[in-house]
């Protein structure tokens, strides 16, 4: 945990100056307040469920949602159950878009999206060094942005997706380890591959094999911070042919290496 304080004047209105970074678990019929101020307050429940309330206010908010709000009043949040909570306190805007994360509105992150919203909260925690504003406000700026994009193509999900897609998807989840072609999808699914091409990437803005790659590594961010396993036989596990492979698509989607994603995740273990 850490507290940073020194904000450049005009960083105050435009760039997002990092305040107050928290991993914390509350145990049941707790309770904690944030007094009013002009600053935000980000919250993501990684696990329970936290009851969220404001003289305007009040959300259940439950394990994968985030939300974000202005301490325009007194903030309390309350716990039914022991939950464990991201919290970030922060200045500024990163981009007029970021205030399309409506104030208080509690946002879902879906499974295959949560190691990368993670994986931006724990940057914040992990950096020490107070006098580095820079490197804070461009972690914090990249989490802001990232909700920004989760949350603006939640809200354009206007067309229900079709039952094949929904089904061609599932299928995936249920072997995303093994080889998956088009070509296969179209036998099992009785559906021409082109049109499972075009049907997927518009009801899920991802390619099959986009989806396929992001639940591995989804999954392998979970086998490096939970398990021993070397990274070759993560690799294996997930199905890829090389571990080179998964190494650069790793690095790719998570800016670090597999390796120093571990080490990164042992370090917030032990503090």
């Amino acid at each position: 945990m850490y507290d940073v304080r020194k904000a450049a004047n005009f960083s105050a209105n435009y760039l997002p100056c990092l305040l107050f970074a928290e991993r914390k678990s509350y145990p049941a019929e707790c309770e904690t307040r944030f007094k009013e101020g002009s600053e935000q307050l980000l919250i993501y429940v990684i696990s329970g469920r936290t009851i969220i309330r404001n003289k305007k206010q009040l959300f259940s908010v439950p394990a994968g949602y985030v939300c974000r709000f202005d301490q325009t009043s007194e903030t309390t949040l309350s716990f039914d159950m022991d939950s464990e909570l991201f919290i970030v306190r922060f200045t500024g805007s990163v981009a007029n878009n970021t205030n399309a994360l409506i104030s208080g509105k509690p946002l879902k992150i879906e499974d295959m999206l949560s190691p990368s919203v993670i994986f931006y909260f724990e940057r914040l925690l992990k950096e020490k060094t107070h006098n580095d504003e820079e490197l804070n406000t461009g972690n914090l700026s990249d989490l802001l942005t990232l909700l920004s994009d989760i949350y603006s193509k939640t809200t354009k999900q206007i067309k229900k997706v079709p039952m094949q897609a929904l089904s061609i998807r599932e299928y995936i989840r249920m072997h995303y380890r093994e080889q998956i072609s088009l070509d296969s999808l179209s036998e099992i699914f009785h559906i021409n591959k082109f049109q499972i091409c075009r049907k997927f990437k518009e009801a899920f803005s991802l390619s099959v094999l986009q989806y396929q790659f992001e639940l591995r590594l989804a999954t392998a961010s979970e086998l490096l911070k939970n398990t021993d396993m070397t990274i070759n036989e993560i690799s294996c596990y997930l199905g890829f042919d090389e571990s080179s492979s998964m190494i650069r698509l790793f690095k790719k989607k998570y800016s670090c290496t597999p390796g120093s994603f571990r080490k990164s995740s042992q370090l917030l273990c032990i503090v």
